[in-house]
């Protein structure tokens, strides 16, 4: 059986001429392609990343210096510290504490949390980690940008209880307010910051995690809640966190739009007259 010629597109014709003529070789279009045919395998195109690394940082020093900068500035946002603060002692610690969570996931989560955690089970464990990572996250938004650019960032402080939560938008400050009226009447009894939750992202094929705004304890039972304008709704990315959602809270899971962030509705949510579907 004769071997199957393989076929080459009009485009990568054009780069094995381009290739050919380049390396100096003369001739028609036919053995330009077949001079590139015969030489190009095993070419090492890794230099040119090599070089474009080197056109940019001009030397191996400086891609170390680039490299030592972006370490730093990962361990300042891991330990939630000013970039000017990370010592090397500070970077020892974080690969220990790498090395200690790959060894010992839930002992590394228990160091995290405060000493109420001590003797907690592997479930509360999971749960406590988890509101430390969304506070964590929210905490960062006010020192790194994270695409957050075109919103308000800034804490509410509860004038109620004495608590603050980072709202990342005028609508969450705008919620914030109507529950620190509703802590004050007796609708609900607490506000906090949500588990994250786990949600296979369908348009690039991986799990993430995601992060609702709040959780409302009411008198009898809580809601998770997410802000979210009406045309974001049907962003497939928006659909998939959803969807978790729903999985894991059901109907305690809300989405507050334009249309349902009105005093009113809230009240009645809160108060089990109404029921809405997320």
């Amino acid at each position: 059986m004769d071997k199957k010629e393989t076929t080459f597109s009009d485009r990568a014709k054009v780069g094995m001429i381009k290739w050919s003529l380049k390396h100096g070789e003369t001739g028609s279009e036919d053995e330009l392609l077949e001079y590139a045919r015969a030489n190009m395998k095993g070419v090492d195109h890794s230099s040119k990343v090599k070089k474009g690394i080197h056109s940019k940082y001009d030397s191996q020093g400086l891609i170390s210096e680039e490299y030592n900068r972006r370490m730093k500035l990962k361990i300042a946002r891991y330990y939630d510290i000013p970039f000017g603060n990370v010592s090397q002692e500070k970077i020892n610690m974080y690969y220990n504490d790498i090395n200690f969570g790959n060894k010992n996931v839930l002992e590394w989560k228990r160091a995290h949390l405060d000493n109420t955690f001590t003797e907690a089970s592997a479930e509360e464990v999971e749960k406590g980690y988890s509101e430390y990572l969304s506070v964590r996250f929210q905490s960062s938004m006010l020192e790194y940008q994270n695409g957050y650019l075109r919103t308000k960032r800034e804490w509410y402080h509860f004038n109620n209880i004495d608590q603050k939560l980072f709202c990342r938008s005028s609508w969450e400050i705008e919620f914030c307010k109507m529950c620190d009226g509703f802590l004050l009447d007796g609708t609900i009894q607490g506000i906090s910051v949500p588990q994250r939750i786990k949600y296979f992202r369908s348009d690039i094929q991986q799990w993430r995690h995601y992060y609702p705004d709040f959780r409302v304890e009411t008198n009898d039972s809580h809601f998770v809640v997410e802000i979210k304008p009406f045309f974001k709704c049907s962003d497939q990315t928006n659909k998939d966190k959803f969807q978790f959602a729903n999985r894991k809270h059901g109907k305690k899971f809300v989405i507050v739009t334009e249309n349902e962030l009105k005093l009113e509705k809230l009240k009645k949510l809160f108060n089990g007259e109404e029921q809405w579907n997320s």
